[in-house]
């Protein structure tokens, strides 16, 4: 687990971007919790959606690049469920869930049945979740959040830096052009 987190630390370091961070941990993430799918969805500046990345943990079916795929609101879904509480969720049968949650719906009809969500909390501050799916109902146990929580600790830190990069980007924008309307 401490090598599979430095060379988290390591590929988040090289990267500009934590979606393309985000791909390249997915098979490391896969070593640690077993899993057909990687997902992570990040909330939006204005808190009201989550905007979701898939990364395939196999390599015959990797992407280059991430690309975002489905949009969900924060209300009537799990993953809105896992941010208000900040606690680790195990979904054992996707499909019992998939009649009231749009996101688990998605899940469902794709032929996944079980899931695990994390959410990405840094200061006190919830800013998206690390989710696992496996195509079995029931294959996540307690000993399966343990194992990812610190890689989700870590990689919600990623997401706030980066955020914090982003606004630094704009502000330092703004300030030059206003020093050029002066």
């Amino acid at each position: 687990q401490l090598q599979a987190q430095n060379g988290m630390l390591e590929t988040i370091a090289r990267s500009i971007d934590v979606t393309l961070a985000f791909q390249g941990l997915a098979a490391r993430i896969a070593h640690l919790v077993p899993c057909d799918r990687v997902g992570l969805a990040l909330l939006s500046e204005d808190g009201e959606e989550l905007q979701t990345y898939t990364a395939r943990v196999s390599e015959k079916e990797r992407r280059v690049r991430p690309r975002p795929e489905i949009v969900f609101k924060v209300d009537q879904t799990v993953l809105g469920g896992v941010l208000r509480s900040r606690e680790a969720l195990i979904v054992p049968d996707v499909s019992a869930a998939a009649a009231d949650f749009l996101d688990a719906n998605v899940l469902h009809t794709s032929g996944f049945g079980s899931a695990l969500i994390v959410p990405l909390v840094c200061k006190g501050r919830a800013d998206g979740t690390l989710n696992l799916v496996q195509r079995p109902k029931n294959a996540y146990r307690p000993e399966h959040i343990r194992a990812i929580q610190p890689i989700a600790q870590v990689y919600a830190v990623a997401i706030i830096a980066h955020q914090l990069q982003v606004s630094l980007g704009k502000y330092r924008t703004m300030e030059a052009m206003s020093e050029q309307t002066l």
